[in-house]
């Protein structure tokens, strides 16, 4: 009798948990749904100018979209002062600009959930500038 009543249990129950689960299937058309992953963001530093040495050099700035807080959160690994900060949907011209400062470590950049191909940059007070492109 126990054994039936587990089984029953199992069988009522296994609809409501094929239903929760994040990779179930739409209303619209048969394509799982996949939740949103992050996105990093690879920044690239400024190449040298003639005459400095050539070395590969990690970007004081880590950027990544989150897509659950529909934002660009960026961790800077120094203080680089304030920055100029652009981001730009070249898809569709949307764009984002600002002032942050990076002594703070860490800000969190509000950005469209649009899909398109996204421009970001920092631009420091002595005119150095740090790029990365990421696409929605």
């Amino acid at each position: 009798m126990k054994k039936f009543i587990s089984i029953l249990t199992f069988i009522l129950c296994l609809p409501s948990l094929i239903f929760a689960s994040p990779f179930s299937l739409n209303d619209n058309d048969d394509v799982p749904t996949v939740p949103p992953s992050i996105i990093i963001i690879i920044i690239k530093t400024p190449t040298p100018l003639p005459g400095q040495p050539r070395s590969l050099v990690q970007a004081p700035i880590e950027c990544q979209y989150n897509p659950y807080m529909n934002g660009i959160c960026a961790t800077f690994n120094q203080d680089l002062g304030e920055l100029d900060v652009l981001v730009e949907n070249l898809s569709t011209g949307e764009y984002l600009e600002g002032t942050v400062d990076s002594a703070e470590g860490y800000v969190v950049l509000p950005v469209s959930s649009t899909p398109g191909v996204y421009n970001i940059s920092f631009v420091t007070a002595s005119g150095v500038e740090y790029t990365g492109e990421f696409e929605l």
